[in-house]
Order: structure tokens, then C-alpha cells, then sequence
């Protein structure tokens, strides 16, 4: 049974993900295209630096062909942002992009996204699904040198002109900064080295050769525990200003100060957030998913500016941006979109912006959080994943919110949502939990305004759901 998650169909490889049910879900999306008369028989096509990637691509792309539908195709490991975004530059009807994100390297995945370069509705996902799972791809294995129904696109050019029309890429050029890159060995390599290439910013990589294994860090995922050794070269070297990251697609980012210390994702996108509506001057609305920042609403709330919060998942916020025209999304993975671009994640251009930011106000990452921190006050977040069997997922699925000890908690709860799994708000912060879309995890969020009570409150969940 192939399953679509919070962010496309994911499972180990060689066990589930397969070249046969890879090519079952190429099936359901080419039924999918071909049954939608309004939509361009065309789909993107690209894939990320996991193991056989390229492969699963290429049968993706015979099945594709083999169905009538013309494939755009990128020869070469390439940022989910960057697919993304030739969706609508070649106004193609979606986009295939084979990646597990920030799985463990044993995983691999197919995320398709919508002719609007986003992430598809999930009406759209539940038909592709259903279609998948009863489909019979062809064993028709097309030789893909000799179809005219195949366009090799320069993609990453492309990209790299788009972002020069949006970002001031001029002033991160001239603005001598030096950045410390870790690639985690994904598809971001050599994008912000290339794009500011030729400028007075010094752009370090570290993890950037392809490496499937992914040595070292086992997952690539931008989070604090993953990032010690990104941290430690920022902080040994002061004339470094700050380090980035990428996850294994781009579409991420962490972020690390000029002192070596790593800068939660709530606050990355508050900066993001900050910098549009005070220094650049944007308004309109911001979007967000429900495990993110409450500095947001505060720091909106001071410039009058509207917040909406969803559901984790892009699938959710991608479209609540495109209905209130916002100007930027942001979910608490590290995922950050903006208006002047796709409605979906892209970790390049938020790393490009942060260091737009940098270079024009000339302060460092730890001077710019605190001008923030005196509007919203001081915030504390933390987040615990914790993998369960299937007999804990169960329980955890059933367990009925409405019994939670409230009044036991270190902070007052005045109300508890349940949109995505459980959150119980109070003055004082927040802890929210809920299964992940896209691994056999359990999530625990918190934030509050100390840490003390964040691991309180992480505590007391965990002593609720006994994990």
C-alpha cells in the first residue's frame, strides 16, 4: 500500500520503495494529468544525491513518456526549491521530485508538486494515491535519447537569474562577509557558492561532496544535534559573521550565529518575518503552521499585520499563502516560503535573504535577534522526537485529549486545539504534539520563556502519553 504523508509518498529503500512502486506512483500521476483536461500534459522531473536517485528519476520519466506526457528533465542532483520553481517558469502541470528530504540515507521518497509550483492540494494527493495504488505501469522501458517528448532544462541558470531579479544580491557581493556552508551532502552544493560567485563574501562549504551514507550525521536534517560540526567551525574562526545549512533537498535551513550558536528555526523565521516588515517594508499577511512561534502573532500584531496558522505542512499553508497573498510562510521544520517567489519551501533563497539582511544592516545574526527579542520579549523552544512502535502509535492515536491533567501543568492551559494533533496553550507558552507526516515519530514541541519550562512542559506530555 503506497501512502502519501504531510510531504509526498517516503519508505526504506529496496523494502517498500521499489522501482515498481516508484513507477506505480509515476502511474498515478500521469492518470492523474492525463484525466485533467485544464492542466499541461508536461511534468518536471529531478531528484536529489540519495542512493540511486537518478535511477528512480529515470523510471519515473519512461512511465511519464510511455503515458503521452512531455518530461522536463534536469540531469543532475538538484535543490527540491530549484524543481519547484521550473514548474512554473515552464508552466508544466507539476513536478516529480525524487528525495527523502531529511529522512535517515535508507529512506527514499516522491513528492509531486502542483502546476502552481507548490505543494498539491489534498484532494489532488488522495486521487494520485488511489490511482497509484491500482495502477499497471508499462514495462515499456522508452529509450529517453530518442523521444521528442524529453526537454533537458538548464535549471539551475534559470534559478540563479530568478533569485538575482528578487534578491539584492549586489549588496551580499560587496558586503565581505564570510559564511560557513554545510551542505549535508544533499543538493544544495556549490547553489550560494555559484551564486555569489566573483564577490568580496566568502562562501566555506563543509559536506559537499555527494555521499549518500550521509557520514557524520546520519540524517540530513538542519537541527541543532546535527549541526555540532558546523558550530564548532564558526566558533573557532572570528572572523567568520555566520553559518548555514541545508537539508538533504534545500528546502530547509538552520542557522548559526557569528559566535557558534545555533539559532532555533522559530527565530530564524521571526528574523525573516522582522526584516520584511521593519526593514524592508512589506505588508500583508503571514502564514504560519500551528507548532511555530508565538512571536509572530506579537510581532504582527505591533506592525497591524494579519497571522494565519494551519496545519504542519505545506500542503496547508502553501495554499492559505496564495488566498491571503502573504508575505512569507513559515513552518517550524525550517521551511520558509515568500511572495516573491513559490508558494513552497526554499532554503536557498531564505539563506540568500538572511544574508541580505546581514549585508544591509550591518549587523550581525545575535545584534538582530535581540532588536527583536525587544519587541517580542524572550522566547525558548525545544523539540523532542521520539520513534515509536506501532503498538505506541496506536495508543497515542486514540488517546483522548479532552483527559489531560491540565491543572498539573507548570503553566496555566487556557485552551487546547486540536487542528494537528494536540496543543495546549497557556499565557506563558505552549507544548503541542502530534505524529509525524513523514517518519514513525512522535513530535513534542514547546516554547515559553524560559528553558526550564520548556523541558517541563515537554516532560509532563511525556509523562502523559507514557513515552
Amino acid at each position: 500500500m503506497i501512502s502519501f504523508g504531510t510531504d509526498g509518498w517516503r519508505a526504506l529503500i529496496a523494502q517498500d520503495y521499489t522501482f515498481d512502486n516508484v513507477a506505480k506512483c509515476a502511474q498515478g500521476v500521469a492518470e492523474y494529468i492525463n484525466q485533467n483536461d485544464g492542466l499541461p500534459k508536461s511534468i518536471v522531473v529531478g531528484y536529489d544525491t540519495r542512493f540511486l536517485s537518478a535511477k528512480f528519476a529515470t523510471r519515473v520519466t519512461q512511465v511519464l513518456v510511455s503515458n503521452g506526457i512531455k518530461v522536463f528533465w534536469i540531469d543532475s542532483p538538484t535543490p527540491t526549491p530549484v524543481i519547484t520553481y521550473m514548474i512554473t517558469h515552464y508552466g508544466a502541470g507539476g513536478g516529480i521530485i525524487i528525495t527523502a528530504s531529511h529522512n535517515p540515507y535508507d529512506w527514499n521518497g516522491f513528492k509531486f508538486k502542483s502546476h502552481i509550483g507548490g505543494s498539491a492540494s489534498q484532494e489532488i494527493i488522495d486521487q494520485i494515491e488511489r490511482y497509484a495504488n491500482s495502477a499497471n505501469p508499462s514495462d515499456d522501458h522508452v529509450d529517453l535519447k530518442n523521444t521528442e517528448l524529453i526537454e533537458y532544462i538548464p535549471a539551475k541558470k534559470v534559478y540563479i537569474d530568478h533569485v538575482n531579479t528578487i534578491v539584492d544580491i549586489t549588496s551580499i557581493k560587496d558586503a565581505n562577509l564570510n559564511v560557513i556552508v554545510d551542505c549535508m551532502y544533499g543538493s544544495g552544493i556549490d547553489y550560494l557558492t555559484d551564486i555569489l560567485s566573483g564577490s568580496s563574501t566568502q562562501i566555506t562549504q563543509i559536506h559537499n561532496n555527494i555521499n549518500p551514507n550521509f557520514p557524520r550525521i546520519g540524517h540530513p536534517e538542519p537541527i541543532r544535534q546535527n549541526l555540532v560540526e558546523l558550530m564548532n567551525e564558526v566558533n573557532s574562526d572570528v572572523m567568520i559573521d555566520l553559518g548555514l545549512a541545508f537539508d538533504g533537498d534545500a528546502d530547509r535551513i538552520g542557522l548559526i550565529d557569528e559566535q557558534g550558536r545555533y539559532i532555533s528555526t522559530l527565530d530564524s523565521f521571526s528574523l525573516l518575518v522582522y526584516y520584511f516588515l521593519v526593514y524592508k517594508n512589506y505588508r500583508g499577511a503571514i502564514v504560519k503552521s500551528i507548532t511555530h512561534s508565538d512571536m509572530i502573532n506579537k510581532l504582527c500584531n505591533a506592525y497591524n499585520v494579519e497571522v494565519y496558522e494551519t496545519a504542519v505542512g505545506f500542503k496547508n499553508l502553501g495554499p492559505k499563502m496564495i488566498a491571503t497573498n502573504a508575505v512569507l510562510a513559515g513552518e517550524e521544520s525550517g521551511g520558509f516560503a515568500f511572495r516573491d517567489s513559490v508558494p513552497e519551501r526554499d532554503g536557498i533563497l531564505s539563506a540568500l535573504y538572511i544574508l541580505e539582511f546581514v549585508a544591509n544592516t550591518g549587523k550581525n545574526c545575535s545584534d538582530l535577534l535581540e532588536e527583536l527579542y525587544q519587541i517580542v520579549g524572550p522566547h525558548v523552544y525545544s523539540r523532542t522526537d521520539i520513534v515509536l512502535n506501532e503498538e505506541q502509535r496506536k495508543k497515542i492515536t486514540l488517546f483522548d485529549a479532552a483527559t489531560i491533567p491540565v491543572e498539573t501543568f507548570p503553566i496555566k492551559i487556557n485552551q487546547i486545539n486540536t487542528v494537528d494533533g494536540v496543543k495546549l496553550i497557556g499565557d506563558a507558552g505552549w507544548v503541542a504534539y502530534r505524529l509525524s507526516g513523514t517518519e514513525p515519530l512522535l513530535r513534542i514541541y514547546s516554547e515559553s520563556n524560559s528553558q526550564q519550562s520548556v523541558d517541563s512542559l515537554i516532560d509532563h506530555v511525556r509523562a502523559v502519553l507514557g513515552v
